[in-house]
């Protein structure tokens, strides 16, 4: 009898026990984004766009859990990204060395009952002094010259196995077009059947203090197509500085 009852009460110490430790694993059942933006709202030049933002738990900063890249609006997500939503992270603005920002996210004792975003804004001073512009000359081509063939001459660019890099510079370039973030494939896909004469402008950024994950961004800007959307109907509740 006395097995019996140390069985039975190892069983309820368990079923104390595993909620938490279900509740503890990293999940991609929420994820941090949010916009990045300066006095105002409802004006593109008040969006930070490719801006880089690391996500990171506040007890180990320099640990990245992931990076990504504000598109034009301003806007990141870091959605399929793991976290556990009841532990401390932190968004960091990677504007070089000591220039960089840090801002608290929301945690949560309990996960929240509305699955999905959580809403993770950041108001700040926009700039654009974080890195350098390089133009891709396009006036002296034809009209009818394939943009992939310009890309493809550009002594800055280095296209390997489907994905375009900054030559020398280790990490994946950061791709917009119109402001909206392109992926590898997608972004191929895209040129094909793309001239020189549908494209505004296009360039180069090169973050100024390089990380070894994104060393910069390729900016191009289309002559039709709208630009990403500033959702500017959105509740915009900046989260507050670490």
């Amino acid at each position: 009898m006395k097995h019996i009852g140390f069985f039975l009460s190892l069983l309820g110490l368990l079923g104390l026990l595993l909620p938490q430790t279900l509740y503890a694993q990293p999940s991609t059942t929420y994820w941090f984004e949010g916009y990045v933006y300066g006095n105002a709202t409802d004006k593109a030049e008040q969006r930070a766009a490719y801006l880089p933002v690391v996500l990171a738990l506040a007890s180990a900063p320099k640990n990245y859990v992931a990076i990504t890249v504000t598109d034009g609006a301003g806007f990141f997500s870091f959605r399929g990204t793991q976290i556990d939503i009841n532990k401390q992270y932190i968004l960091t603005l990677l504007y070089g060395g000591a220039r960089n920002e840090n801002y608290k996210c929301l945690r949560f004792d309990a996960a929240p009952s509305l699955k999905g975003a959580v809403a993770s804004d950041i108001k700040t001073r926009v700039r654009s002094d974080f890195y350098t512009t390089t133009a891709i000359p396009l006036a002296k081509q034809k009209g009818t010259t394939a943009l992939k063939t310009v890309l493809g001459k550009n002594p800055a660019l280095q296209l390997k196995a489907g994905v375009y890099y900054l030559k020398g510079k280790k990490g994946l370039l950061a791709i917009f077009v119109n402001g909206k973030r392109y992926y590898d494939k997608e972004f191929l896909t895209l040129l094909e059947g793309l001239t020189v004469d549908q494209v505004a402008s296009a360039r180069i950024l090169r973050f100024k203090v390089a990380n070894k994950f994104v060393p910069g961004v390729l900016d191009i800007k289309l002559k039709q197509g709208e630009s990403v959307p500033l959702n500017t109907s959105r509740k915009f509740v900046p989260l507050p500085k670490k």
